[in-house]
């Protein structure tokens, strides 16, 4: 799969052309990263948007507020700061090191707001793709490079809001500039200082950084002939905060009508004169947090080629470089608007692996499924396939022990669920709030065990689209670590200690095994309702062994 094409997923259009004017406009169509891009950790949510080259352009120019002052524009982003986030990274010394102390209150572990882009310019804007790790690089040679990195610790609160003013091609008066060190920021941003002066300051309350000294030969190199990107770093939200990145879909846009799915937690973006400062609007309420609209959101989704391009009739988006439909400085095609019925649930195949890709060309894969985007029921070849897994060390004891399944189950009108990862806990009455249901007959193992009736184990949810939903089926519970004997998450701890049981782990304690013994295999019934329109559909399905025929 082309890391340059994403489909994206969008409820509304916040840009403040379009019509109606949003509630809470914001210029930058901020939106979660996919799964898979940037191989981030479990651990972390990306939420991430752009600045074109035409709005850099204008921020120069002063087109983009008005031009009246002289000095250009700003990019204005306000937004509040998730409570009681430890101090990382540490200061060496007390007593700033005391705030980096974990407590119960922490809303997450980490933030970070981190501006970059994708070089060299000499490559087309469609190859400016997202690697906010650096770690995949695009097989053009465009490279990632972040230009400034600021933690939540780098930023004045005031009057409970952050507002940091971005100077991308605008020249600041006098009260915004660098007057003295003491102005400068020397905590939480990297890096700290650019051609002899802090990279970031606090002028007048206002937290401010310009991207000038960035264009002079420095490096990192900033350059307006390539788009600026942005990129938000969620690490570890608590339990009882709901308005982190994990709050919003994969590849899905932050905003909708009712403020946003991260509230005010998200940077509201205007385009303002530095001479002289508009009043900001007011920012969505946390009440927003979470919440997904009980519609289809309309989407991008492109046809893949065997070339990575583009179909035909498909809208190929790169994260984070997406925009608004109603965008005029649109550089790529925009997010698709707005939001329609949500739809029912229908499986096209679950499978926990494939000899070979599905759909992928019958020349390169002779047996090469070829009906697998057809509703179950009309396969002519059958798709789906639950291999059983074979025990294995795990890593933490000696012995070995069947690990999870993984199982993805693909097809449509399955909704959006928020906050993930997740894990699913099992019930017994109060199961109104599990939208995916796994039952098993315990044909193999002698052990009939079902989700919404007790089952004694955990389900990681990874991603759920309308399209696609990832699991991991009987990650076991009650897991200690190994020194201080505290209960561990896979939420918070995703390794082999949470993945997998040790021999000391209680039976009863992952006792949702998946089973083939003697040719005879389990039968799972899976059962998914759309977490918008509440429409469900289950099929049942029997578990393999490796190699054998799908079924």
């Amino acid at each position: 799969m082309s890391n340059s094409i994403t489909p994206q997923a969008a409820y509304a259009d916040g840009h403040p052309q379009s019509t109606p004017t949003p509630r809470y406009p914001n210029n930058v169509a901020w939106t979660r990263s996919p799964q898979w891009n940037g191989t981030p950790g479990p651990d972390d949510s990306y939420v991430g948007g752009s600045l074109s080259i035409t709005d850099l352009t204008s921020l120069g120019s002063g087109a983009a507020c008005g031009g009246g002052s002289g000095y250009g524009c700003v990019m204005r982003m306000r937004f509040k700061l998730p409570p009681h986030t430890p101090g990382t990274p540490c200061a060496d010394t007390p007593p700033a090191s005391a705030g980096c102390t974990l407590n119960s209150n922490a809303a997450l572990r980490y933030w970070s707001l981190t501006l970059w882009q994708q070089q060299p310019p000499s490559f087309p804007v469609d190859f400016y793709n997202a690697d906010p790790d650096g770690i995949a690089p695009n097989a053009s040679g465009a490279k990632a490079v972040s230009i400034i990195s600021l933690a939540d610790s780098a930023f004045t609160v005031t009057g409970g809001y952050v507002t940091l003013l971005v100077a991308a091609g605008a020249s600041l008066p006098l009260a915004l500039q660098q007057a003295s060190a003491s102005m400068g920021i020397q905590q939480g941003v990297q890096p700290e200082s650019v051609a002899g002066m802090y990279s970031a300051w606090v002028a007048d309350g206002y937290n401010v950084v310009s991207l000038h000294p960035f264009a002079g030969g420095e490096s990192p190199t900033f350059d307006t002939s390539v788009p600026l990107m942005m990129t938000l770093r969620n690490t570890l939200p608590a339990s009882t905060f709901g308005c982190s990145g994990a709050a919003v879909p994969f590849f899905t846009a932050e905003y909708t009508a009712g403020g946003g799915m991260m509230g005010p937690y998200v940077p509201q973006v205007d385009f303002v004169d530095p001479n002289s400062l508009p009043t900001p609007i007011s920012l969505p309420t946390a009440g927003s947090c979470g919440e997904i609209p009980d519609l289809l959101p309309a989407g991008n989704g492109p046809l893949y080629l065997s070339g990575g391009a583009c179909g035909s009739g498909s809208n190929c988006v790169d994260w984070p470089g997406q925009t608004w439909a109603e965008d005029p400085s649109s550089a790529s095609p925009a997010l698709g608007c707005c939001g329609t019925t949500a739809g029912s649930p229908v499986i096209d195949f679950v499978a926990t692996q494939f000899p070979v890709p599905v759909d992928a060309s019958t020349t390169l894969y002779p047996t090469s499924l070829q009906d697998c985007s057809d509703a179950y029921g009309s396969q002519t070849t059958p798709c789906s396939q639950i291999v059983y897994q074979y025990p294995q060390g795990t890593g933490v004891s000696s012995g070995t022990l069947q690990p999870p399944t993984p199982i993805t189950i693909v097809g449509s009108g399955f909704g959006y669920l928020p906050n993930l990862p997740q894990t699913m806990q099992t019930c017994t009455t109060s199961c109104g709030s599990n939208y995916l249901r796994i039952q098993n007959n315990g044909a193999a193992s002698g052990l009939a065990w079902d989700t919404n009736d007790g089952a004694s184990c955990q389900v990681y949810i990874a991603d759920w689209s309308d399209t696609t939903i990832s699991i991991i089926a009987n990650l076991p519970i009650g897991i200690t670590d190994l020194y201080s004997g505290a209960t561990l998450s896979p939420l918070s701890d995703f390794s082999p200690l949470t993945l997998m049981p040790t021999s000391s782990t209680p039976p009863e304690n992952f006792a949702c095994p998946i089973t083939y013994a003697d040719g005879v295999g389990d039968t799972l019934t899976l059962t998914i309702t759309n977490p918008q329109s509440g429409a469900s559909q289950n099929i049942p399905w029997g578990v393999s062994a490796p190699g054998a025929p799908l079924n």
